[in-house]
């Protein structure tokens, strides 16, 4: 329907994901589209792959290292994060939503993240916004068995 076309995913083709964080076990992707910033937040199960090697998933968020490498955290997600930082930004080069709204984004230089909405059906799975500059565009939200504007 024409409410999702400007802020269709296939905005993020061609186009850059230059950082992902966390707040808690909320995990956000940053994209920069011709200087404006796309948010993509999940609450659902990802793993990145690099070259067809796992590098990053949900769960490491809630491995705990013994040791704190970064001197404040000490969660397996932000040292992977860390050290998936020289492969950013990375170029979108393909972008799939499947029916049940799990996500596929794959970049130029062989990253794959794969975005599972497998939680429970009424629980938000993703939402996808232009975070800068701000707008007051409805956001993209993925809930396990459909997609809303709100």
């Amino acid at each position: 329907s024409t409410m999702f076309t400007h802020y269709s995913l296939d905005t993020l083709l061609g186009h850059s994901l230059t950082a992902i964080g966390r707040a808690a076990d909320l995990v956000w992707w940053i994209f920069d589209v011709d200087g404006a910033e796309y948010s993509l937040h999940t609450q659902c199960t990802f793993r990145v792959l690099h070259d067809g090697e796992a590098v990053l998933s949900r769960s490491d968020i809630y491995c705990i290292r013994d040791d704190k490498p970064l001197g404040r955290d000490n969660s397996w997600f932000d040292y992977d994060v860390a050290e998936l930082a020289p492969l950013l930004p990375a170029k979108v080069v393909s972008i799939e939503c499947s029916e049940m709204n799990d996500l596929t984004i794959c970049t130029e230089n062989g990253l794959r993240i794969e975005i599972w909405a497998a939680e429970s059906p009424e629980h938000e799975q993703w939402r996808f916004f232009r975070h800068i500059p701000k707008s007051d565009d409805p956001h993209l939200v993925a809930y396990g068995n459909y997609l809303d504007c709100e």
